[in-house]
């Protein structure tokens, strides 16, 4: 809504690079819509307008901070598209459009992380004041008003209700609402990419068994003759046709591509606030902290697990797979993953606390213990994660095959009759 631009004014073109096959990168730039270009020429001029604000810094005060900041800012966004580019051009660079995949990571970056601070901030808002009340009634006496102050107070006076805020703020204020952010900021993008094709086998789908509207029946198409199944010629001619088409592996792929290029943006604009907000400081401090995100790719897999589902409703035609269904698993990896740092922190809060007398180098040591736990856990769940993945991504790659297997010979019949 941007440009106004009419999807055929570009996608004839891409469509013929798809069936070309053409691997060059420039060219796939080259062949993307007015929307795509504006957004890198945005991209540009942002990195070139702070560029310059970062060298006229240093000339003016030699503070070299501006510089090192925009090296981290590079690398944010470095990171981002290395994985995209690995994700999508290194391995699918068929089954998605280049241009697709720029407006789902700008849809991910500039639409679903804003959505998303906000949701949280008015969920977080309500559990605090929630908790504050409770530790009011459980005490009796309690009637401080609410503040960052009071709530770790209140931390190490009520470790039950911490317990259930931690749970409830893991699993529904950054697990829940950031999953529908993401699954939401996929939907924002029509693109004509992920059209789906109405299935031409029969009236009833090969998987699932159920009735399959807007296609071909027997009446419409009578039975073949014999010469005709026989007719080499045409047997070639319709496999050559079927080549052109979008097998619905490619589009399975493509889906999954899109939601995780969402993603990617939703966490490229996630790590700018952590790294030059919440731990600003110096180049070292946020460099680390870039670093140990990166190691954590948990917005990516989440959302390439949310793929899954939207593969199995919307083109394996399971239309029982709700919404809920599609982001259950990836809220429970992503809550999992979020409690886990945030309990290891309350309790590295806790026996700090508790242990104020002791010498310095015991609770050095134990915090250190305490880290150690919280990072091989960390790196389990994402490895679980990993795990659940790509067993669902194979068993449905392969349901998909099944479903092109069909469409061929459907289409081989339809067009023999």
């Amino acid at each position: 809504y941007w440009t106004m631009e009419d999807h055929t004014n570009y996608f004839s073109s891409i469509q013929k690079l798809r069936i070309d096959k053409t691997s060059s990168l420039v060219e796939h730039f080259r062949r993307t819509s007015q929307l795509s270009q504006l957004l890198i020429q945005s991209l540009t001029f942002t990195i070139l307008l702070l560029a310059l604000v970062a060298i006229l810094n240093n000339q003016l005060t030699t503070d070299s901070l501006a510089i090192g900041n925009l090296i981290v800012f590079l690398c944010i966004l470095i990171q981002a598209f290395l994985v995209l580019f690995l994700v999508h051009w290194k391995w699918n660079r068929l089954d998605l459009s280049v241009d697709a995949v720029i407006k789902f990571f700008a849809s991910g970056f500039l639409l679903t992380t804003g959505l998303a601070m906000f949701f949280e901030m008015l969920t977080s808002t309500a559990f605090q004041i929630i908790f504050e009340i409770l530790a009011a009634l459980w005490n009796s006496v309690d009637n401080h008003t609410l503040n960052e102050e009071d709530t770790t107070t209140k931390t190490t006076t009520y470790p039950i209700l911490t317990l259930l805020y931690l749970i409830l703020n893991a699993y529904a204020v950054a697990a829940l609402i950031e999953e529908l952010c993401k699954y939401f900021g996929f939907w924002m993008v029509d693109h004509p990419d992920l059209a789906i094709p109405v299935t031409a086998m029969s009236t009833i789908h090969p998987l699932n068994g159920e009735p399959v509207t807007n296609v071909l029946t027997t009446e419409e198409a009578p039975l073949p003759t014999e010469s005709s199944l026989t007719d080499t010629t045409t047997i070639t001619t319709i496999l050559s046709e079927q080549r052109e088409r979008r097998s619905y592996v490619s589009l399975g792929s493509a889906i999954t591509i899109s939601m995780i290029a969402v993603s990617l943006g939703f966490a490229c604009c996630e790590n700018l606030i952590y790294v030059f907000i919440y731990a600003r400081g110096n180049v070292n401090v946020e460099m680390t902290v870039l670093l140990m995100r990166s190691l954590f790719p948990i917005h990516p897999l989440a959302a390439a697990i949310q793929s899954i589902g939207v593969v199995k409703r919307d083109i394996e035609g399971i239309r029982q797979f709700s919404i809920g269904r599609i982001i259950f698993p990836a809220v429970i990896l992503h809550g999992t993953f979020d409690f886990l740092l945030m309990l290891m922190a309350f309790i590295g809060g806790q026996y700090s606390s508790k242990d104020d007398n002791k010498e310095d180098e015991t609770i050095s040591s134990t915090m250190v213990i305490i880290s150690l736990i919280c990072f091989v856990t960390s790196i389990l769940v994402v490895l679980i994660g990993f795990c659940f993945y790509f067993k669902e991504a194979r068993a449905q790659r392969a349901r998909l095959a099944i479903l092109d297997n069909h469409e061929i010979l459907a289409s081989a019949y339809i067009s023999l009759v």
